[in-house]
């Protein structure tokens, strides 16, 4: 294979830090905030993951794209993430399932990344100070004043608007679920359980998903920041008073606010799939599959502890002591990462058709 010429760009993050690098997938100038994920495997999935939106994701695996991509995989329609920092990228992928490279899929879908930059003296950074905006260019000079005024413009992603009610198949049980840009997997799990979807908007009111006469409710993970969801949160807590609710993701951030406790941002979240989760009431240790740059604070009265983070003793899961509502931030049904907490998707769907 013929390798192609790269030009040489720069990774800025908003403190000043600067990193040259080598520019592939599209040209031009992107910005988003910037996280990274410790994930070993899964880049497409990654890539293509509606969570992700808005992000310039720093991969901590120093190789990605040996086994190219394909269209199989991809966890929405097209790559969401804003932008792509790698080690090295691989230019030759070997894998049977192999549709294309990831440069060209990349490139094809009009997205930067950039490669040949020390990751790991990033992602220290980001661990000492915090995730902040970051902006790839493939220019190799940029003038103070310039930046200034791109960051100054910047604006965080915001949760999208629209889009439409539908329903799937099922004979094992019945769930509404708020969609707040959920992954194709996310909901693949519920219909590969054999349980009937019926899809609403973020945008939706209580009323209209009252109407569907499901057994409970699932709250989906996404993008955006849970603190400016007031119109989400509301619903949940109208909802929370009417049938079980499982908050995953993001959907736990809206769940916790509705049932009174507090969201708020972490110094640079949890981004992969090997944190360790600890659970309250057996002990046991699970891995998990994580994205989420918002944490919970402080638990009210009527909300226990039930999965707390092994790493930095965070709040990974919740319920409410007398409604049954539970939130969980790792995400137990996405792709790619551990199986080993599919159990708490069996668990609701159980209890909300018994109290159905």
């Amino acid at each position: 294979m013929e390798l192609k010429e790269q030009k040489e760009g720069l990774f800025i993050l908003q403190d000043g830090a600067r990193y040259t690098g080598r520019i592939f997938g599209s040209g031009g100038q992107t910005m988003g905030e910037v996280i990274f994920s410790t994930g070993m495997a899964g880049y497409e999935e990654l890539i293509t993951d509606p969570a992700y939106a808005g992000q310039l994701v720093v991969m901590t695996y120093p190789l990605i794209g040996n086994s190219g991509v394909n269209l199989e995989d991809m966890e929405s329609d097209k790559p969401r993430l804003a932008g792509l920092v790698v080690r090295e990228k691989c230019d030759q992928p070997n894998n049977w399932r192999c549709e294309m490279e990831l440069d060209g899929f990349l490139r094809q879908n009009g997205v930067l990344g950039i490669e040949g930059l020390d990751t790991r003296a990033v992602t220290r950074r980001i661990r000492e100070k915090g995730s902040m905006p970051g902006l790839i260019t493939a220019r190799t000079e940029i003038s103070p004043e310039e930046l200034e005024e791109c960051f100054r413009k910047f604006t965080p992603h915001k949760q999208p608007a629209g889009g439409k009610r539908y329903v799937t198949d099922g004979k094992n049980g019945h769930l509404a679920a708020l969609d707040l840009g959920a992954s194709r997997s996310a909901l693949q799990e519920w219909t590969n359980r054999g349980v009937k979807l019926t899809v609403f908007p973020a945008g939706s009111s209580t009323a209209d998903i009252l109407t569907a006469a499901a057994e409970g409710v699932l709250v989906t993970g996404g993008p955006g920041n849970p603190l400016e969801m007031p119109g989400v949160v509301e619903t949940v807590r109208e909802l929370a008073g009417e049938l079980p609710v499982l908050g995953l993701g993001l959907g736990a951030l809206v769940t916790a606010q509705a049932l009174g406790c507090r969201a708020e941002r972490m110094t640079f979240g949890h981004h992969g799939g090997n944190y360790p989760v600890k659970s309250l009431e057996t002990g046991r240790v699970y891995i998990t599959s994580q994205n989420h740059l918002y944490g919970v604070g402080e638990l009210t009265n009527e909300v226990e502890l039930t999965y707390r983070n092994v790493n930095d003793g965070s709040v990974e899961g919740f319920r409410h002591k007398s409604l049954p509502v539970t939130g969980l931030l790792f995400t137990p049904e996405t792709n790619s990462g551990p199986g080993d907490t599919g159990f708490v998707l069996d668990e609701f769907l159980r209890d909300a058709r018994k109290r159905g």
